[in-house]
């Protein structure tokens, strides 16, 4: 902390301490409030955006399939082995969550974000040597077991902790990157590998997470507000405690939220989606090279994807800071169903393009609704842990997903089947969210620790 004048700039670090114009505080009647307009949360954001596009998200979940064919020709894999190393990761994911998700909540987002996003970029690149299934089965466990951290497990809370009323828009706009990911991977992968070949595509995307996101998340990252003397959404302190939103810790237990029906159907809705949804991205470069278009024409079709995504999570972002979120999620949703339905029915290349995007539009609210409805239904207390069980059993239900929309193509030379089933999830997943009712009044519990308190420089 130092003192110019009568101004105090607080600061985590030497290199946020170079940006003290955004972090200027001034004594006023023995409160601290803020001298400008610019918060650093919102230098979170774009931070988040980053690394959800390099991580496991954009770059393995979204990158999946560019690499199914490429694999297939060189080594005769059949596309239901390929996928299975989806199912494998998320398997793996399933069991890493809570585990993720109690390290969120007693050591922070830093002591969870920092090594995964290193080993994460270090394991992907490692699978540019993969010459066998086995091999790649365990690259994809390794991948997950040590470096899933970099995903939203980590982003969301991280955002949640950051952001109050502004909450659905920043995790709109962070989360986005996945979106973000999801343009360019298939862009990136097809290109590299047409230059080079898809071992150097490895290689590349896990160069970019040692070297340029790891450095971002070490010294930009910090794991709340206090921790730079700020409150969420950069308001003043007298306006935080006299807003009745000061504590930070309300909410329940991770055991008390297990005994809530609410709960409960959030984690089907899911399971639901997670079959739905995770088991037709990973198959939708072959889906649509299937409906005649070429490599090259797929991977472009392929980006409507992340358009969608991306500008889905931002309108449903700021419409769930607006209304009632979980009705926000249910009418995306139900564009995601009459896709599904309309491509099992009626398949084309424009209703394959338009599917694309459906899909793209229920990934966008999925991630982010579920972390803001986490936050507004069992409050920030245990948010790593709750937050973290919902997307354990979006990946089961995205394990089954996954091997089933291979394998139905390995049986039946199509994803007809897949279609359907994926079309019924998600209407299913929009009912359990129409019937999770109001907003509660959280229990309170300890105060949020004034400013200053945390790392100062």
């Amino acid at each position: 902390m130092r003192s110019v004048g009568g101004v105090i700039a607080f600061g985590p670090s030497k290199i946020l301490g170079s940006c003290s114009r955004w972090r200027t505080w001034t004594a006023i009647e023995g409160e601290f409030v803020i001298k400008n307009k610019i918060f650093f949360g919102w230098l979170l954001v774009p931070v988040a955006a980053f690394g959800m596009c390099f991580g496991y998200p954009g770059a393995f979940i979204f990158g999946f399939s560019s690499f199914v064919i490429p694999l297939s020709e060189q080594y005769g894999w059949g596309r239901g082995d390929i996928a299975l190393a989806i199912t494998v990761s998320n398997i793996s994911m399933m069991a890493m969550l809570p585990i993720l998700g109690t390290i969120v909540d007693q050591k922070g987002v830093r002591a969870l974000l920092i090594p995964a996003t290193i080993l994460f970029g270090l394991i992907f690149a490692l699978f540019s040597q993969v010459s066998h299934l086995w091999q790649f089965y365990v690259g994809a466990f390794a991948l997950t077991v040590l470096g899933g951290g970099a995903s939203t497990i980590a982003y969301v809370p991280l955002l949640t902790s950051w952001f109050d009323k502004h909450k659905g828009l920043a995790l709109g706009l962070g989360i986005s990157g996945a979106g973000i990911g999801a343009i360019i991977m298939p862009r990136l992968v097809n290109w590299i590998t047409v230059q080079a070949s898809w071992r150097e595509a490895y290689m590349a995307i896990g160069a970019v997470n040692l070297l340029i996101v790891a450095p971002l998340v070490f010294f930009m990252v910090r794991n709340k507000p206090a921790d730079i003397g700020q409150y969420p959404d950069g308001v003043s302190q007298q306006e935080w405690r006299t807003s009745g939103e000061a504590r930070l810790a309300a909410g329940y237990t991770f055991s008390e939220c297990l005994r809530q029906a609410t709960f409960w159907k959030l984690v089907i809705a899911s399971f639901l989606l997670g079959i739905a949804l995770t088991g037709a991205v990973s198959q939708i470069v072959p889906l649509l090279v299937d409906r005649g278009m070429t490599r090259g024409e797929a991977a472009g079709a392929a980006s409507m994807l992340g358009v969608s995504i991306i500008t889905s999570r931002i309108i449903s972002g700021y419409l769930m800071d607006k209304f009632h979120a979980p009705y926000v999620a249910a009418l995306a949703l139900m564009t995601t169903a009459a896709g599904f339905a309309s491509l099992a029915f009626a398949p084309s290349n424009a209703t394959a393009i338009m599917t694309t995007v459906a899909i793209g539009i229920g990934l966008g609210v999925e991630f982010d609704v579920l972390g803001y409805l986490c936050a507004q239904y069992f409050g920030r207390r245990s948010v790593g842990r709750t937050y973290g069980f919902m997307y354990m059993l979006f990946n089961v239900g995205g394990a089954a997903g996954v091997y089933f929309a291979g394998l139905s193509f390995d049986m039946f030379g199509s994803y007809h089947s897949g279609l359907i089933v994926a079309s019924i999830a998600t209407l299913v997943a929009i009912v359990m969210l129409m019937l999770i009712g109001p907003y509660p009044i959280l229990p309170s519990n300890e105060v949020e620790p004034s400013p200053g308190k945390g790392e100062t420089a």
